[in-house]
C-alpha cells in the first residue's frame, strides 16, 4: 500500500517496546522465548541461528544478533575468524561480524546489527528492521560456514 493511502497511526512512529516485538513476531508467525535473565530480549531461531532481539538501554537501540550455533571452530583458530570477521565488516554495510571464544573453548561467530529507535519507530519500520537484520545476519554467518568449510548437519525438509 502507498504511504498517501495509509493511516495517519500507521505513519506515526512510536516508542519501540518489547511488546511491540512480539506483536510483531506474531504476526509473522515467529516463534520465541523471553529471556528470564535479560530485560527487553527475546530469544528465537532463524534458519537454524540462535538469535537475540534486544532493546537496550530505554528504547535507545534495538539489536539483534545471530550466532553460529552449529558453525564450532577451536579457538586455536581465532586469528583467522578475526581476519575473516575484519574483511566481512570492511566489505558489508549491515551485519557486524566478531569471533567469541565461550568457556568451553569453542570459537563461535556472531553477528550483529543495531538501530538507534530513541524516535520510535512505526510497525512497518519495525518488522523491516528485524526482518533485515535477521536475513542480513544470517548470510554473514552461512558465508562464514562456507569460506571455513565447517561441515553443517543435512535439515530436514517439511
Amino acid at each position: 500500500m502507498a504511504w498517501f493511502n495509509k493511516k495517519k497511526d500507521e505513519l506515526t512512529p512510536a516508542p519501540v517496546t518489547i511488546e511491540r516485538i512480539k506483536q510483531i513476531f506474531a504476526k509473522n508467525e515467529w516463534s520465541f522465548d523471553v529471556d528470564e535473565e535479560r530485560e527487553n530480549t527475546l530469544l528465537t531461531g532463524f534458519d537454524g541461528r540462535f538469535t537475540v532481539v534486544r532493546i537496550i538501554g530505554e528504547s535507545d537501540m534495538l539489536t539483534v544478533a545471530t550466532f553460529g550455533t552449529g558453525a564450532i571452530l577451536p579457538a586455536e583458530r581465532f586469528n583467522e575468524a578475526l581476519s575473516w570477521s575484519n574483511n566481512w565488516n570492511r566489505e558489508t554495510v549491515f551485519g557486524t561480524a566478531h569471533p567469541h571464544v565461550d568457556d568451553d573453548n569453542d570459537l563461535i561467530m556472531n553477528v550483529d546489527v543495531s538501530f538507534p529507535i530513541e524516535a520510535g519507530a512505526t510497525d512497518e519500520q519495525l518488522e523491516r528492521y528485524i526482518g533485515l537484520s535477521v536475513s542480513l545476519n544470517i548470510s554473514a554467518i552461512d558465508k562464514y560456514i562456507e569460506d571455513f568449510e565447517i561441515p553443517q548437519p543435512e535439515q530436514e525438509e517439511n
